[in-house]
């Protein structure tokens, strides 16, 4: 019985955990489009590369998949471009999604700066994708090789040549993944390259003006209602931190409270099933002392096997507790009436012998005399 109900308690775990978990999947298909592209990757892909040809070209690598974004929806990650841009000798490296044809949207811009012999750099997500104030701040631990050309005289500023229709022959359309998949990817991403970064809360003063001059946000202007503002207008978040913080506190929340769920429900099963244990002890215990008893009780009599048996009801107990005492003062007053008897007899026999002793001349007069008295006496008193 015990076995029982605890794989019941077991199946019933196991059933709230799985449960759990479906609950989580479904969630997952509710992630804003932010989630499609990890700027955190994007950075360390950037300090990594050796130019932005380089850093393009590896951006848009169907088997690398930095990128799941597809804004215009047409099933196909969008081909992101890069464009350089230059002023105050700070240097502006802008991600723009082809989307149609002449159709752009600014996606992210990499902001390096030059302070002394301190070189800062942000990667600030576009406020239509990312909301307002959305900036990753690497920590490099090399300053990457191609910086060094940003401040030679002769250095050409890279503009992406490509545009819709017309890509470079190492790119090739590809189907979007899965939301879940796709994090899952960048999580081994991340685990691989041990990148390290902070969050940054102002963008450098100079990306405001050099946003204005060359950004590209011709989606945004025909698609004002899928900016993040309006898709997480009901959430109080002003960008993908504030809303990434919000869903691992509801979601640390609901596992807690399933956690919490399932932990209530398994001792009210076990303390049940010590109840019904408890119970069936004390009723086994009853009987085998009500058996006990009953043995202990039953008289042994000679001549007779005497079996009790341990299922007899109490009732056939205290009537063999009766009739034992009676039978017992019956065997005790024929004992005392043979010991009696016996007494009388060998008193009798002790007269006769001594009156033939007397008779035969053996014995004297005196002698007679007196065992005659003591056997009158004796008689006299045998028959009192």
């Amino acid at each position: 019985m015990r076995t029982k109900i605890f794989i019941a308690v077991l199946l019933f775990i196991s059933v709230v955990f799985v449960k759990a978990e479906e609950t989580i999947t479904i969630q997952a298909n509710s992630y804003d489009i932010s989630e499609n592209l990890d700027l955190r990757a994007v950075a360390d892909l950037f300090g990594r590369s050796t130019s932005l040809e380089d850093f393009e070209m590896d951006l848009n690598n169907s088997e690398s998949q930095y990128s799941n974004l597809d804004l215009n929806e047409d099933g196909y990650v969008d081909y992101l471009r890069v464009v350089e841009e230059e002023k105050n000798n700070t240097h502006f490296v802008i991600l723009q999604a082809v989307l149609a044809r002449d159709v752009y949207q600014d996606v992210a811009t990499i902001v390096v700066e030059k302070r002394g012999n301190k070189v800062y750099t942000q990667v600030i997500g576009d406020p239509y994708v990312y909301g307002v104030d959305y900036i990753i701040e690497p920590v490099y631990a090399y300053i990457p090789s191609f910086y060094s050309y940003f401040w030679v005289r002769d250095y050409r500023l890279w503009y992406s040549p490509y545009y819709w229709g017309y890509y470079p022959p190492f790119y090739r359309h590809h189907n979007c993944w899965n939301v879940a998949h796709y994090h899952r990817h960048m999580h081994l991403y991340h685990k691989e390259h041990h990148f390290s970064y902070k969050y940054g809360s102002k963008p450098i003063s100079s990306y405001s003006s050099a946003r204005r001059e060359s950004s590209r946000r011709d989606y945004a202007a025909s698609n004002p209602n899928k900016s993040f503002s309006q898709r997480q207008s009901s959430a109080d978040v002003q960008n993908k931190r504030q809303l990434q913080q919000k869903s691992s506190v509801t979601s640390s929340r609901s596992a807690s409270s399933r956690t919490q769920g399932v932990r209530s429900v398994a001792p009210a099963r076990s303390s049940a099933s010590s109840a019904q244990s408890t119970t069936s002890t004390r009723s086994y215990s009853s009987r085998t002392q009500t058996t006990t008893s009953a043995r202990s009780s039953s008289p042994v009599r000679s001549g007779s096997s005497a079996t009790t048996s341990s299922r007899s009801s109490s009732s056939r107990t205290q009537s063999t507790r009766s009739v034992a005492p009676a039978r017992s003062s019956v065997a005790t007053s024929s004992s005392s009436s043979v010991s009696r008897s016996s007494s009388s007899s060998s008193r009798s026999g002790s007269v006769s012998s001594s009156r033939s002793s007397s008779r035969s001349g053996g014995v004297p007069s005196s002698s007679r005399s007196s065992s005659s008295s003591s056997g009158r006496s004796s008689s006299t008193r045998s028959s009192r």
